[in-house]
């Protein structure tokens, strides 16, 4: 156990805790941490951030237990394998993110509950939740998540998974540029996208790929190019909405969706595609 009710001098606390197999939890305000890469990497022990008595939801005395200073938070948790509820506020800053939970095997809630990524650049997501075999709920604002391949990459594949509700999982995005295999083989099982900004060209390849339990997927665009190659195949999609989005490389974009079952309900809304046009798309 490690207690520090304050550490505002650590502003780089790269490789903290790295490969402690002792530690089980942590209670400390890291107000001006900038650099958290691989702070709690491979704590195969840690349990908890904090404890229900002195930290709620994020917080600590009321302060945030990590500051919106954070830009770095490339493998943070990563391999923590013990650790199943996580609360972090203000990552706004945040600019890195990739494998941050990844390999958090037993973590079952995340609450991120403010805006995740830096306002302007936005933040790297890769493989962020990658292999959280058993995620149930992840509360997470998207606005600024400019890489989210592989974000959820084989999340949730134990349970039912939700993003942000209960029952049903939304998402809004305004500077995403890459959502390629984002969703592929997790366990989501319904989504609404909501593209509110006006990007040329948005990678999805692969990026509902193997969802055995995805029943309803609905996207709102803005006249969007999605790069769509591969985008539901292998899935159990049942029902699709799409309104103003644009399939480019559509090639197998709804290929064996059902075992090969067409009888699929698909329903586009200026697309410029429509039911009878996705027919040569149900590869098998």
């Amino acid at each position: 156990k490690y207690f520090g009710s304050y550490c505002r001098s650590i502003t780089n606390a790269k490789n903290m805790f790295e490969n402690n197999s002792e530690l089980t939890n942590v209670e400390a305000l890291f107000t001006n941490a900038t650099n958290c890469e691989k702070m709690f990497y491979n704590c195969t022990a840690l349990k908890s951030l904090g404890t229900p008595n002195n930290l709620i939801d994020g917080k600590f005395n009321g302060s945030y237990a990590f500051s919106y200073e954070i830009e770095n938070a490339t493998q943070m948790f990563y391999g923590c394998s013990a650790l199943t509820d996580v609360t972090m506020c203000n990552l706004h800053n945040l600019q890195y993110a990739s494998n941050m939970f990844n390999y958090c095997t037993k973590l079952e809630r995340v609450i991120l509950p403010e805006a995740v990524g830096n306002t302007i650049y936005g933040c790297d997501c890769y493989k962020m939740f990658a292999n959280c075999v058993n995620l149930k709920y992840c509360e997470c604002r998207f606005a600024n998540v400019a890489n989210a391949e592989m974000m959820f990459y084989d999340a949730g594949i134990d349970g039912d998974f939700h993003i942000n509700h209960t029952t049903s999982s939304n998402i809004a995005t305004d500077k995403m540029k890459n959502a390629s295999s984002m969703f592929e083989n997790s366990g989501i099982t319904n989504l609404t996208w909501n593209i509110s900004y006006d990007e040329e060209n948005i990678i999805c390849h692969s990026m509902f790929k193997n969802t055995n339990g995805l029943q309803k997927i609905e996207i709102f665009g803005d006249y969007n190019n999605l790069s769509s190659y591969s985008m539901f195949s292998l899935s159990h999609l049942n029902t699709g909405i799409f309104n103003k989005v644009h399939f480019n490389n559509p090639e197998q974009l709804f290929a064996s969706i059902n075992g090969g079952n067409t009888g699929t309900s698909l329903e586009f809304n200026n697309c410029g595609i429509t039911q009878n046009d996705t027919n040569g798309l149900y590869l098998t």
